[in-house]
């Protein structure tokens, strides 16, 4: 990640939440890198969650299809400086966007990619793959099971496409993202320390990975053992 937009990201989060839980946070994601990656075989699922009255998801796969009034809620939820050239970058690379809206009011929203990733990964995926990354929910809308009923509902959709595997990340201090999938069909693949240079990712397995679940490409394999990798 440039490092300006890095510099932007703290600025934003200093904004909204002060002094001291920016330094805990500043310090986790110096002094605890390591991530918890997680799987999902799709392919059978078929199930969309049923989600609260007044609550839906909608998928945004460019710019346009977004109302203004949820682009600027989108940018006050993230990060109002870099928020437009983010979401045009991701949409470039053909992601989507998927909005969880809650009586007309944006209220999270999460993005998906297939085949690849937008940063340097842990591993390459296949083409049948799908990558789910920056899922949110605003403060005031924690509590509720939104979270997962988001993923899930995701999940069904990139299933009747064709999909085949899913994956997702969270880092390992954040219990609650990581309760929160316990309540999706995502399985725990491993964990796994990142370190990108010039683009290309040095990964630290730790114990145990699944590799067998890496992708659904037989000829992508997961080692447990540091690896370098260019993004896909």
């Amino acid at each position: 990640m440039p490092f300006l937009t890095q510099l932007s990201r703290v600025k934003s989060y200093y904004i909204r939440h002060g002094l001291w839980p920016t330094l805990v946070r500043g310090y986790r994601g110096v002094f605890s890198g390591t991530m918890m990656l997680y799987y999902c075989d799709i392919a059978a699922f078929r199930q969309a969650p049923v989600l609260p009255s007044g609550h839906s998801v909608e998928r945004k796969r460019n710019e346009a299809e977004i109302s203004s009034l949820d682009l600027q809620r989108y940018a006050e939820l993230w990060n109002p400086v870099i928020a437009k050239a983010n979401m045009r970058e991701r949409f470039g690379r053909s992601a989507s966007l998927w909005l969880l809206q809650s009586e007309g009011t944006l209220v999270g929203y999460g993005w998906t990619l297939g085949g690849g990733t937008i940063e340097p990964h842990f591993f390459r995926l296949g083409r049948r793959d799908v990558h789910l990354f920056d899922f949110y929910v605003a403060p005031a809308y924690r509590g509720r099971g939104l979270n997962p009923l988001l993923v899930n509902s995701v999940l069904c959709h990139l299933a009747l496409e064709g999909c085949a595997r899913a994956f997702i990340e969270t880092p390992q201090w954040n219990h609650s993202q990581i309760s929160s999938l316990k309540r999706t069909p995502f399985h725990f693949l491993g964990s796994a320390t990142k370190w990108t240079l010039a683009g290309r990712a040095t990964v630290w397995w730790g114990p145990a990975p699944q590799a067998s679940y890496a992708t659904s490409d037989e000829s992508s394999k997961l080692d447990e053992s540091s690896e370098s990798l260019e993004s896909s």
